[in-house]
């Protein structure tokens, strides 16, 4: 069943649903058909048996044929409490074996009146047993009824039944067929377009309008769609930069490293020429240390991450001393307030880092780096005196390769924005009246 299309299986599903209940239906109606018409009969009996009169009981008009008033009418017999008279209409036919039985039931019944139905022969007999009295003296009066009657009106009843649910069988089968290929439609739609997607084919839109849950699928793969679309033009950027970025120092390299095969330096001197290409490879390092650290990162991004408490005052204080030996013309200040969060240590060092650093790279005198705890949170910024950044790099400023006048590689502040991610904190950047500030939120457990 499940490896057939699913326009075949719902199909069969509504299909087997329809026959079933058509089964139920008449496996359940025939008993319900005739217990209804059982006690429809016998309040007919019981209903003659109040509105006629005793003499009208033995005297009633018999213009209709014996069969009819057998299969419809209900029928009376008399019999006096002694058992020595026994009156029938002109149409009663009941045997005496019948009769001595029925007179048994009604010596022995206790109530003024009774439904009773037995069996004669292939049909049943529906029979009500009341006293009354007739000519002054007491008598049981017995009204009864065949089952012709009933078991016409079920078989005709059935019969008309079976027709409309035949008819309800043969529209509902027409109907799943037609539901079904309405309902398949818009997922066949979404598999043709994922199959575009799986191509690396992203510029058509899939556009369904609709509310219910096939709507919501379409406008996930529409989101996923972009957000791929999205991922590949900067991949393909990405790849752009990284290819320029390292392709400038392996030149410098390799045309330092021809020159000193060839006897001559550039720089004036064997130990200029090395000394440039120790630098490029220094850059060139620094550059790979970084993409790989993204890339790490990328990676973390999703998987589940485990962090521990840490204490950000620590991590900051160590990243000053670290830095502060090699920026001695900068005067870094620090207003650090014990600040403990959930994070991972070795991350949030780099953070910090690539933060400080960024702000010495671009300060003229002085950065300040501060922390504090306010609403819940813990917020960290890092103030440099330098020039302002161009309003319109601000948006896009922590993306990778987005840089500076100043800025190297474009790595850094990418790095801060994933760290920041993957510890769920916010990450701005502003001008200030006398500089730049970088903010840092972080969420407290």
């Amino acid at each position: 069943m499940k490896n057939r299309p699913l326009f075949v299986q719902i199909s069969l599903l509504f299909t087997g649903l329809i026959v079933f209940m058509a089964i139920v239906f008449f496996l359940v109606i025939p008993t319900a058909l005739q217990t209804f018409f059982t006690n429809e009969m016998f309040k007919t009996i019981e209903e003659y048996q109040l509105t006629r009169t005793v003499g009208a009981v033995i005297n009633k008009d018999s213009s209709q044929t014996q069969s009819e008033q057998e299969i419809r009418s209900v029928q009376d017999v008399l019999i006096s409490q002694d058992g020595n008279d026994i009156r029938m209409d002109s149409t009663a036919r009941l045997p005496l074996k019948v009769i001595q039985y029925v007179y048994k039931q009604a010596e022995e019944q206790r109530t003024s009146e009774q439904r009773y139905h037995t069996t004669i022969g292939n049909q049943e007999l529906l029979y009500v047993i009341r006293p009354v009295i007739y000519k002054g003296n007491d008598y049981y009066q017995i009204s009864y009824l065949w089952d012709t009657y009933r078991k016409e009106l079920v078989k005709t009843l059935l019969a008309k039944i079976l027709v409309i649910f035949i008819l309800i069988i043969i529209g509902g089968i027409i109907l799943s067929f037609i539901f079904s290929k309405m309902l398949i439609k818009p997922l066949e739609k979404i598999n043709q377009h994922v199959k575009l997607i799986a191509d690396r084919k992203l510029n058509a839109s899939l556009l369904l309008k609709r509310g219910d849950e096939i709507g919501m699928l379409a406008e996930s793969i529409e989101e996923m769609r972009i957000q791929l679309k999205k991922q590949d033009e900067f991949q393909q950027t990405m790849l752009q930069h990284v290819s320029h970025d390292l392709k400038t120092p392996i030149m410098v390299i390799r045309s330092y490293a021809d020159a000193l095969k060839e006897g001559v330096h550039p720089t004036g001197s064997p130990y200029g020429t090395a000394e440039i290409i120790e630098q490029e490879a220094e850059k060139l390092g620094q550059k790979i240390k970084g993409l790989l650290y993204l890339t790490k990162l990328d990676y973390l991004s999703q998987m589940e991450a485990v962090h521990e408490k840490v204490f950000l005052d620590g991590i900051i204080e160590d990243v000053i001393v670290r830095l502060k030996a090699a920026n001695k013309n900068i005067k870094i200040k620090s207003a650090i307030q014990e600040s403990e969060i959930e994070g991972d240590p070795e991350q949030l060092s780099v953070l910090f880092e690539n933060l400080l650093d960024n702000a010495l790279k671009y300060a003229k005198t002085e950065v300040v780096i501060s922390s504090k705890i306010e609403a819940g949170k813990a917020i960290v910024q890092c103030f440099n005196d330098g020039e302002k950044i161009e309003e319109e790099l601000l948006p896009s400023l922590f993306q990778p390769y987005i840089k500076g006048k100043k800025g190297n590689f474009g790595l850094g502040l990418a790095i801060i924005k994933r760290i920041a991610d993957l510890h769920k904190a916010e990450v701005f950047a502003q001008n200030v009246e006398d500089g730049v500030s970088f903010t840092v939120i972080f969420p407290r457990t």
